[in-house]
């Protein structure tokens, strides 16, 4: 990407300085990610989009006992001057069930993973809970796992400590590259889980007059 590609922004509106720093918006957005870049389009109330782009230093990945696949990805740190509040960005892909080319109908309106993103600054943090389709392969070693979020929707679920949530429905796409390494996939979600918390109880919606 050329030097003079990125341009850094605050996000309109928002009232913390650790949601201020927490995301880029890149001019030079057709380069080609080297490691794990993802994307974000914010739908506001009134109908104004937002569209933010972020690549992730650390990624991770591990095999559950059943199959299933743990994707985490992790930013730490503030971009936009040392005296702004440092934030940390985490997304978590839980893959339900892989697709095969060729023996499995393929459609980016399926769900086949859980997604969640977390946020976490000085004075808070908030985190989006969703579903999403998401596409994986692994290499030959089985020591690298690169693939695509196809499509995902998240809304704010939980939130820890003050401030407003920077977002408010979100769809998150991306692609990513990670490595083999159950022990921090592991303790990055642990981590997270304990900072949020548990997951609010799903309630069903009131039955309609008819």
């Amino acid at each position: 990407m050329r030097s003079d590609a990125p341009r850094l922004h605050r996000l309109a509106g928002m009232t913390m300085r650790a949601w201020a720093c927490a995301l880029l918006v890149f001019v030079g957005a057709g380069c080609e990610p080297r490691t794990t870049r993802f994307q974000v389009v914010d739908y506001a109330p009134d109908g104004r989009q937002g569209r933010f782009f972020e690549e992730f230093d650390e990624c991770y990945y591990a095999r559950q006992p059943d199959g299933a696949v743990d994707v985490v990805a992790r930013r730490r740190g503030c971009l936009m001057g040392e005296a702004e509040e440092a934030t940390t960005q985490v997304i978590h892909l839980h893959g339900i069930w892989r697709p095969v080319p060729g023996d499995t109908a393929v459609e980016s309106t399926q769900v086949n993973a859980t997604v969640s993103y977390w946020i976490v600054g000085e004075l808070g943090g908030i985190a989006l809970e969703g579903g999403g389709f998401v596409f994986s392969q692994e290499n030959h070693d089985r020591d690298t796992l690169t693939g695509t979020v196809e499509s995902s929707a998240l809304q704010p679920v939980r939130r820890i400590g003050r401030g407003p949530s920077p977002f408010n429905r979100v769809e998150l796409t991306g692609k990513f590259r990670a490595v083999h390494d159950r022990r921090r996939t592991i303790r990055l979600i642990n981590d997270m889980r304990m900072q949020f918390g548990p997951l609010p109880r799903y309630e069903s919606p009131p039955p309609g007059p008819f």
